[in-house]
């Protein structure tokens, strides 16, 4: 064990396909509401035609409703980031129920990532599937992305391991019923209809699941017992005719109070769905509330249900369905037998279900973290803000000391009115590092457009630098936006209290005396690295502001970094991720976005424009090496879903020039002059193309160096 659910997280994020208003006391509902007396919980849900995301506080819980607009895809899932950053959600864990939601799954780097597999989107039926193959293949691709599975019958969990490829943790926890309120409802207690006949019950949505036909016959057959059914109805065919049946009677939807009074009057709970694979593996949620209600159930074959043939009744046809109907009635009212249900209700409880998913979601906890990922960390400075050379000298050694990669960007690209492209390009680090010469050179606010990619930006983002102490006006605008500051004084010397007080969002971290130290004592930086950049590190005190980063850092990764760091003789930043089906993709002559990963999204062909002969060749051997992997199938349209690769210039050329490799600066150099031979002035078409840069961005110094050297 690691602690326990509030140590981990901040919140719990459901991404839904649900109306929490309309739909019945489900799944969601059952473990939203024992979420939320532990955590926040955002109960994400779609709603057509909205232009702003709106937020709905649920009564009595402490749950919120997130209504957000029905367009997949990067724009809604940097909505929904804003939203949750908002917020102060900093270690959501994840609860996934909509696979369409791919992009932000992938997008959002929450400490675990679970999906609660209620229904099989793999097995098909004699007529009818659940899902059609593209939700099946999107779903494959999530699963990639999940630590854990809850699944909901032992034939749900087979089918994603044998059909959906998923080869991660898992638990079952078995649909169960929310046995306290049933019990409470005093519906076991037998209390028979007016007219004193018998009722056989059937509580749910009437959908095709139903087998219409074993219904009709059985209603003809018993002509004496009145069906009652409860619940939405979708007029699926053969309903129709059924309901003209004169011991039919139909209540339409009602709510969880009315079932409990319609099954007091029952005589038994049916479950006549049709008979086939998908039935076999499901378990449906009725199933264990007929039993805390007092009922005896009829039902077609379901494999789990079959593990209790002394609470379920198995039947195939409209005979055998009488015939256990008629051997059930009697049971209804003994006392023993009511016991046993009541018994078998209290144990198979939501309750216990979720007492038996904490100890589940610590251990993915630690199969997650135990996973060393190396991150990549965006160092925002203000090139006229640092005073050279101790401070570029310090950012230097913050590079070398720390085990991530970290990726220097000159912040004044920022300011600048026609650059608002650029601002996603932050989404594939792991962490946005703002550091104090950005603040300290702001005679303003933060700058709006700074401040607008900083609230898209799903990752840690932290202000290096600030002394303590100094809480200007200025300052505190920009602790308001950012997780984390990293206060150069030992952590005995921090007011936390005062501070937490005004911030209650941040955390202070202390880089200082005893800052540079886990809790337990043990030296967790300098160690782990080289002996030289050890023997610099501990002469400058490098080591103790990037262990003190990199442990934050380890803490939000848990395990799972955004990209990963290309060698190429210009260094390249090439982040992992996916674009989901649903907007295609144009594949521009320039990589203009990001995805290199070992998925069928990943690129295709290497007919990708660029300067860097060895990028391409890189592209080329990714891409063939994605097509060889299992369960990969290529692209037949390089323009639909295909991801986009781009490298980041801040890597290269948007950062000072002094810090890049002198190898890198040399290939810069090279490349510049061939392109200049070519009649590109100044090299400005190979910046744009290859590096993703842009002459105006550069700084004024480093532009006259570029110039010097062509």
């Amino acid at each position: 064990m690691i602690g326990n659910l509030e140590e981990n997280f901040d919140a719990v994020v459901m991404l839904t396909w649900s109306d929490w208003h309309s739909e019945p006391r489900s799944n969601r509902y059952h473990f939203a509401t024992r979420f939320a007396k532990r955590l926040p919980v955002f109960f994400v849900q779609l709603k057509d035609r909205i232009d702003q995301t709106e937020i709905e506080k649920v009564d009595q819980h402490n749950i919120f409703i997130v209504y957000i607009n029905d367009a997949y895809g990067r724009a809604q899932s940097e909505i929904l980031t804003s939203v949750l950053s908002q917020r102060g959600v900093r270690k959501p864990l994840l609860w996934i129920y909509n696979s369409f939601f791919e992009d932000f799954i992938r997008f959002y780097p929450a400490q675990l990532r679970v999906y609660h597999a209620t229904e099989d989107y793999f097995s098909t039926a004699d007529s009818w599937t659940v899902a059609g193959v593209t939700l099946q293949d999107q779903l494959r691709r999530v699963l990639r992305e999940i630590d854990l599975v809850v699944s909901v019958s032992s034939g749900v969990a087979e089918s994603y391991r044998d059909s959906g490829g998923y080869r991660g943790p898992s638990i079952l926890l078995r649909n169960g019923c929310d046995f306290e309120f049933w019990k409470d409802t005093g519906a076991f207690e037998y209390a028979a209809p007016e007219d004193g006949r018998q009722v056989a019950l059937f509580q749910g949505v009437i959908n095709e699941r139903i087998d219409f036909d074993l219904l009709r016959g059985l209603v003809e057959s018993l002509p004496e017992w009145r069906f009652w059914f409860c619940g939405e109805n979708v007029d699926p065919p053969g309903w129709s005719a059924l309901a003209k049946a004169p011991n039919v009677r139909d209540f339409g939807f009602v709510e969880p109070l009315e079932i409990a009074r319609l099954a007091k009057r029952s005589t038994v709970g049916l479950i006549p769905y049709k008979q086939g694979e998908l039935i076999a593996r499901s378990l449906p949620l009725k199933a264990y509330e007929y039993v805390a209600c007092g009922l005896p159930v009829v039902t077609a074959p379901i494999v789990d249900l079959g593990l209790r043939p002394d609470l379920f009744a198995q039947a195939r046809t409209a005979e055998e369905f009488r015939n256990a109907i008629e051997a059930a009635a009697p049971t209804r009212t003994d006392p023993s037998l009511i016991a046993l249900r009541l018994a078998a209700g209290r144990a198979e409880s939501y309750d216990r279900r979720f007492a038996d998913l904490e100890p589940a979601l610590m251990d993915a906890l630690r199969v997650r973290g135990a996973r060393q990922a190396r991150g990549n960390i965006a160092v925002l400075y203000d090139y006229d803000g640092i005073a050279p050379p101790d401070e570029f000298q310090a950012l230097l050694r913050l590079r070398r000391c720390s085990r991530h990669n970290v990726i220097f960007c000159d912040a004044a690209s920022f300011a600048l009115p026609d650059r608002s492209e650029d601002f996603p390009q932050l989404s594939v680090v792991d962490a946005v590092v703002i550091h104090a010469s950005i603040a300290a050179s702001s005679r303003t606010a933060p700058p709006p457009r700074l401040m607008s990619a900083l609230r898209a930006h799903p990752g840690a983002k932290l202000l290096l630098g600030l002394p303590a102490g100094d809480l200007s006006d200025i300052a505190a605008a920009w602790i308001d936006n950012v997780d984390a500051i990293l206060i150069d004084a030992p952590e005995r010397a921090l007011d936390a209290g005062q501070l937490k007080q005004r911030f209650p969002h941040a955390e202070f971290l202390a880089t200082g005396e005893s800052g540079d130290r886990p809790a337990d004592g043990s030296d967790a930086g300098p160690a782990r690295r080289g002996g030289a950049d050890r023997a610099e590190a501990g002469t400058s005190g490098g080591a103790a502001l990037a262990d003190r980063l990199d442990r934050y850092i380890d803490q939000r990764l848990n395990g799972r970094a955004r990209a990963r760091i290309v060698s190429f003789e210009v260094p390249a930043l090439v982040a992992f991720g996916s674009h989901g089906l649903f907007e295609p993709l144009k594949t521009p002559a320039t990589p203009t976005a990001w995805s290199v990963d070992a998925d069928p999204n990943a690129p295709q062909d290497a007919n990708i424009s660029s300067a860097f002969a060895m990028v391409h060749a890189a592209i080329a051997r990714r891409a063939q090496a994605a097509r060889s992997l299992p369960d990969t199938a290529p692209t037949a349209d390089a323009s639909h879903a295909s991801p986009r690769l781009s490298l980041f210039a801040a890597t290269s050329l948007r950062g000072a020039w002094r810090m890049l490799p002198l190898r890198s600066r040399a290939a810069v150099a090279r490349v510049l002059k061939a392109s200049a031979a070519g009649g590109d002035s100044a090299g400005r078409g190979v910046l744009s193309r290859a590096l993703i840069g842009s002459w105006n961005l550069l700084p004024q110094k480093i532009r006259q160096i570029l110039a010097e050297r062509l």
